[in-house]
């Protein structure tokens, strides 16, 4: 028996769609492996980016420095750094380009950064602003498709963008600081003894004592001299233009001591200071000023003082506010916690957007 094979139409037909079937599988598995690997990429790179603008935010938050050029450089050098760390399957981030506007080559990463000011709605501001508070980093990738060498495109590539921001949020600081007594008592002053002295027919300041008298006075107004122990209110006068309490026909008893002045040099024995035209020669001329007796000719007289300092300083209007002026720049540990506190919100300030709030307390209620 014969037995005879025919190919048929149908049979012929049948290995040309096999074979596209398996092309247009082996084409969907690279399209896909390809998708996959440039979301893997793009991970990768999101990462590396927001590390960046995390540790450039990091390094403007925590900046130390007033000049916000300076700041906004060392946290660029900052977010760089996070890249030269990182990688992309195994192709290390370190081959920077800062032509941001053009492709990248292959395995090569482009990097922008830019400042942008919170409060207008994140606009773009130069290096160096101050109102610039947030750090943006956009990136890109030159990814080589796989497929790409099989179809012997050796320069194509496709880019892969990543962008990130990063800075502090809004604050609101809060800063309680003491103004109590307690806040001067490192202060070098002088406690001066301020009577008349009728046989020399003038006013004798004698100097009780010198130095620091931790939480026994108080260096500047409000004084609070009445409740000092050795303080002798009946020889200090009725008021701070008048003479002293034992001026004839005084009768007040002469001892104690009727004035705090601060030593303006800071040493322990005041030995004089001249600045912007006023004269403090001695810790007399600190006791007239103190108490508004150097304003001008009628006061010197009146108050007795020129008996004193007459031909040692002249009187002139501002003597008392320069006094108080210098003083108060030398009030320890106040002056010191002031300037600390004034370069804690100066630097808040240029690297933080904050907002302020400062809440003074004393260790008693009330007005002066």
């Amino acid at each position: 028996m014969n037995i005879r094979y025919q190919r048929t139409a149908r049979g012929q037909a049948f290995i040309p769609v096999v074979l596209i079937a398996f092309l247009a599988v082996g084409v969907i598995g690279i399209f896909a492996f390809e998708i996959c690997r440039a979301a893997i990429i793009r991970d990768q790179l999101k990462t590396a980016t927001e590390s960046a603008a995390l540790a450039g935010s990091t390094a403007l938050a925590g900046s130390s420095l007033l000049d916000p050029t300076t700041s906004h450089t060392n946290a660029m050098l900052a977010a760089r750094s996070v890249f030269d760390k990182n990688d992309i399957f195994g192709v290390m981030l370190n081959q920077i380009e800062d032509d941001f506007d053009n492709t990248p080559a292959v395995n090569h990463l482009k990097v922008r950064m830019r400042f942008l000011d919170p409060k207008r709605n994140n606009l773009a501001v130069t290096v160096g602003d101050p109102t610039g508070k947030v750090l943006e980093v956009e990136t890109k990738f030159g990814m080589k498709p796989v497929f790409s060498n099989f179809l012997g495109l050796v320069s194509n590539t496709v880019p892969i963008m990543a962008k990130s921001q990063g800075g502090v949020g809004d604050l609101d600081i809060a800063l309680c600081f003491d103004v109590s007594g307690s806040m001067d008592d490192q202060t070098n002053v002088t406690r001066v003894r301020r009577r008349w002295d009728p046989a020399q027919g003038k006013i004798v300041y004698d100097v009780t004592a010198q130095g620091q008298f931790p939480l026994s006075h108080c260096a500047v107004r409000p004084q609070a001299l009445n409740i000092q122990s050795g303080f002798n209110p009946q020889l200090r006068g009725t008021s701070d233009t008048a003479p002293p309490g034992n001026f004839p026909p005084g009768t007040a008893t002469i001892g104690g001591f009727t004035d705090v002045v601060v030593n303006l040099d800071e040493k322990t024995a005041f030995a004089g200071l001249s600045q912007d035209g006023f004269d403090f020669p001695n810790p007399a001329a600190l006791v007239e000023a103190s108490r508004g007796n150097l304003e001008n000719a009628a006061v010197f007289e009146s108050s007795q003082a020129k008996t004193r300092l007459d031909g040692v300083v002249v009187p002139r209007p501002g003597y008392q506010a320069k006094y108080f002026e210098l003083a108060a720049q030398h009030v320890h540990p106040l002056i010191d916690a002031k300037n600390a506190a004034r370069e804690f919100f100066d630097l808040m300030n240029k690297n933080s957007n904050a907002h302020f709030a400062l809440v003074t307390f004393n260790n008693v209620v009330g007005s002066a």
